[in-house]
Order: structure tokens, then sequence, then C-alpha cells
């Protein structure tokens, strides 16, 4: 029989078919009508790249204003944690939640507008048998961030089909190729799935890891031993090596 209970505001229903998880509605609502949208068409993305405004051109928020600006995007983070449509999105905004300007001001309205055709967001975790793998998907832009030049690691860890950790991160470092930006995508992707591994291993879950890439060339740098060409990169991002050469993650 179907059944359905609420935990944190999260509506969890099973049914025959499997379980849907949807976080609380409430959040976007409050979000699109605080941000005045509310009846306004909707966009087809959360977030853009937006080109870099001179500060001259790109005045700082009233205190009001400010104080408005942090408190919805508090919300929208609170919200991302279960919605990886719009994680990119949050992100890019909080970049100002220091010292809030126009632009921060104008990335969080495109948010809101993105909500306003999409309230409700359920994730829908179907009966699967015989999971012998978690599969990590991750990947980067390069040099996306206009101001830092920093790239942004993308990724999702599926537990068979099943979708269990979703990120958007900037980069802590400057990547000085595409390579090098993959390689640090590539990184973040498996730690998170060794994670997620030692987790499943506590409850008696043996798994394997598989991580995913479309970067042939960050794919390299990961399988093969030692710097090579690229000296530049800390050591200590090269672990990965180990584990490919140990054959503990296939990539």
């Amino acid at each position: 029989d179907d059944k359905q209970i609420t935990i944190l505001n999260r509506c969890l229903e099973w049914r025959k078919d499997g379980l849907y998880y949807e976080p609380d509605p409430r959040h976007a609502e409050i979000i699109v009508n605080e941000m005045g949208v509310a009846g306004s068409a909707s966009v087809v993305t959360p977030g853009v790249k937006m080109s870099s405004v001179p500060e001259e051109d790109d005045p700082l928020l009233s205190p009001a204003q400010a104080t408005t600006f942090r408190r919805i995007v508090a919300r929208a983070n609170f919200l991302s944690q279960d919605r990886m449509d719009i994680q990119y999105a949050v992100k890019e905004a909080a970049r100002g939640m220091a010292l809030p300007r126009q632009s921060h001001w104008e990335k969080l309205l495109r948010l809101a507008k993105y909500l306003v055709g999409h309230m409700r967001y359920v994730t829908k975790f179907g009966r699967q048998e015989q999971v012998h793998a978690i599969n990590a998907f991750g990947d980067s832009d390069f040099a996306g961030e206009v101001e830092t030049r920093k790239s942004t690691s993308g990724g999702i860890l599926m537990l068979g089909d099943h979708p269990i950790k979703s990120w958007s991160s900037t980069q802590s470092v400057i990547a000085l190729s595409t390579g090098e930006a993959e390689l640090y995508a590539i990184n973040k992707t498996a730690a998170s799935g060794l994670g997620v591994q030692s987790i499943l291993h506590d409850l008696g879950i043996n798994v394997d890891i598989c991580v995913f890439t479309d970067a042939t060339s960050g794919k390299a740098m990961a399988s093969r031993r030692g710097l090579g060409k690229v000296r530049h990169i800390a050591v200590n991002e090269l672990w990965i090596q180990e584990h490919i050469q140990n054959k503990t993650i296939l990539i």
C-alpha cells in the first residue's frame, strides 16, 4: 500500500514502483514572493554566466536590500540541498553574501524567475536490485568565473540508478588548462565516491567506484604516474593516480 510521511518538511511517499522524495515547496514559493516575481514569465535555466561588470557600474545594495538578499540566498542554499537543478545558480548568487551588489541581485532574480515555473521538484527512487557500484559523474568548466577566472566543478553520485549526492562548487585554485580543471573535478568526484563507499562499507554493503568523465586530458593526468609536463600541479592532487593504478577506482 502507498504510504506517505513528512520528515523535516520533506515529503516521502512509498508507492509500488518506488520511493518519491520532495523538498518543501514552500521555500520556492517564499523566494518567488519575496523577489516580487510571482505571476511573471518563467525562464528555462536558473542561472547563466554573466560578463564582468566594473564596480562603478555595479553599485552596492542598500543595507535593507542587502539583508533581504542574504536571507533569500540562505533559504535558496537550504533548498539546493534537495534540488540539484538550482545548485549552480545558488552557488553563484552566494558569492555576493559578504558584499552584495546589483549583479548578485540580478542572479538571484533569475533564480526566482526559474522557480516560478518549477515550484515542485520530485526525485523518484525506483526499485532496483543487485547494485554493485557507485557511478560518479564529474565535469568542469574552464575559467568560467569571469572575475577570478576560477573553474567550477560539478558532479553527481549514483547508487545504481539512484542519485544520492550532487554538487556545484568553485575550485579553490586557478586552473591553467582545461585538463587541469577537469583533473580537479575528477578528484572531487572520486573523493565523494570514496566517502559514500566508506559509509556503505560500515553498513555491510561493498560496492565499487566508477568515475565517469568526458575529458580525455583530465583522464590521462589521473591515469598516469607522476606529474608529467604539468609540474605546477600540487602533489596532493595526484593521489587519485594510486587509486587508479591499484584498481580501487575505475575511471
